[in-house]
Parts: C-alpha cells; structure tokens; sequence
C-alpha cells in the first residue's frame, strides 16, 4: 500500500506544481480563436454555431448566455474579460482586432492569418 499512495501523491504533487497553471499557450490560442469567431459572427450575422466550432464550445462550456437573441457580443465581452484576467490583455488589442475586421473583411473566407499568435505578440487578421 505504501508504494500506491506514493505513486498517486506524487502525482497529485505533479499537477499542483508551480510549472503547471490554467492560462498557458493553448488556453491563450484557444481564447483568441473564440474572440475572432465571436467578431465574425457579430459582424456577419452568423447564426449557425455549426460554422464556429471553438465559439460553441466556448459557449456550451462556460455557459455564456446568449444577448439580444445574436450570437456573438456575450461571448466576445467574456472572452474579454477572461484574458484581461489571466494574461493582461488591453482594451487597445481586442478594439484593434474589432476595426481591423470590420474595416478589412466583407466575408468569413476573407480572415486568415499569416503565422501563430502568442501571447507576447498582437498579429491582426491579414484581409
């Protein structure tokens, strides 16, 4: 027995170590595929959830309620205020990324991005 409880607390250690943490890389890349799925869907009037598969999961996880019977500002207000949480995102990135889609793309095909975002990096959609 002594050699199980071993194993699993060391395990539970593991996972509760300072190197493991909720907002790393794919949480990040996560949340910004959400946030442009949730700007197309506003701007172009989406309604088939079918076509953002990242913003339903998003959704039907999180619970996040829909507003105005559209989809796409509540998802876009928390995952605002996700990243604003765990990585200190500013209002400047998330309005850029706004006017740059509105302002470039007229349809969803047309976003598309040149290379990886991370989170030291703000790369806007190339139209």
């Amino acid at each position: 027995m002594g050699i199980f409880s071993k194993l699993f607390g060391r395990k539970d250690a593991e996972s509760n170590a300072p190197g493991w943490r909720v907002g790393g890389t794919e949480d990040f890349m996560t949340l910004i595929r959400v946030y442009y799925q949730a700007v197309m869907a506003t701007n172009f009037g989406l309604h088939d959830l079918r076509m953002l598969p990242d913003l339903r999961v998003f959704k039907q996880t999180l619970k996040v309620p829909t507003v105005n019977n559209r989809i796409g500002p509540g998802e876009k207000k928390k995952c605002r205020t996700m990243m604003n949480e765990l990585y200190g995102m500013p209002e400047s990135f998330f309005d850029e990324i706004d006017s740059s889609v509105k302002r470039n793309c007229r349809k969803v095909n047309d976003v598309q991005f040149s290379r990886t975002i991370t989170p030291n990096e703000h790369l806007l959609p190339t139209c």
